[in-house]
């Protein structure tokens, strides 16, 4: 699953977990999240509030100090799942824009202590089109070795040049051309797509309105 909750500003960080815990992901990529901020509350850890509230281990990466805190973006694991590896990838920017990071991680899914899943979660930047099409050739080179999932608010998609960027490398899973929050995977594993929908209000009665940006929920395994 994919969500940004905009920091909490439309729902509580209780209500976002309930809405989380509705599609119940094993893994999860969260944008958008405080720690310590002014404007959050100088003693509010969102990733670790909503780790304790979903029963799921946080990774977090930052991308920029913001208001007498950090900001960033963290990888929701479920129990029975292990990050065995990772790395923090600064993403090409153009001062004064905001900085942007990938996490890439290794998933242990069958607790053999090796990654049997490939992860890559961001947040692409919204400010210029070329920024982005610069972050999404960099994407591409993390779609191996598969399987491979890349989660994230991409802040692109449909017909523009920084998604037709990514789309040689990975495939939507949901196909919204109006959508700019994706879950993609590669194309080389064979691994394929169950089930993909944006979870709405059949789902959790506030999943439509927690935040701006609907949570995107993708079932993706081998054939």
């Amino acid at each position: 699953m994919s969500y940004n909750i905009a920091i909490g500003r439309h729902a509580s960080l209780e209500t976002l977990a309930e809405v989380i815990a509705a599609g119940d992901p094993d893994l999860l990529g969260v944008q958008e999240l405080d720690r310590f901020t002014q404007r959050s509350g100088p003693e509010v850890d969102q990733v670790a509030v909503l780790a304790e509230l979903t029963g799921m281990q946080a990774h977090f990466v930052q991308t920029t100090p913001w208001d007498g805190g950090i900001f960033g973006h963290a990888l929701f694991l479920k129990p029975g799942l292990a990050l065995v590896e990772s790395m923090r990838v600064e993403l090409p920017v153009t001062p004064p824009a905001e900085p942007r990071a990938l996490l890439w991680a290794g998933i242990d899914v069958d607790a053999d202590d090796e990654a049997d899943l490939w992860v890559v979660h961001t947040h692409l930047t919204s400010e210029t089109a070329a920024d982005r099409e610069a972050q999404a050739e960099v994407l591409v080179d993390y779609a191996t070795p598969g399987p491979a999932l890349l989660l994230g608010d991409l802040n692109t998609g449909g017909d523009a040049p920084a998604f037709r960027t990514l789309e040689t490398a990975w495939r939507d899973a949901l196909g919204d051309p109006s959508s700019i929050d994706h879950v993609m995977h590669d194309l080389a594993s064979g691994w394929q797509i169950h089930e993909a929908r944006s979870l709405g209000v059949d789902d959790h009665p506030e999943a439509s309105s927690a935040s701006d940006h609907p949570p995107q929920l993708v079932v993706f395994g081998p054939p």
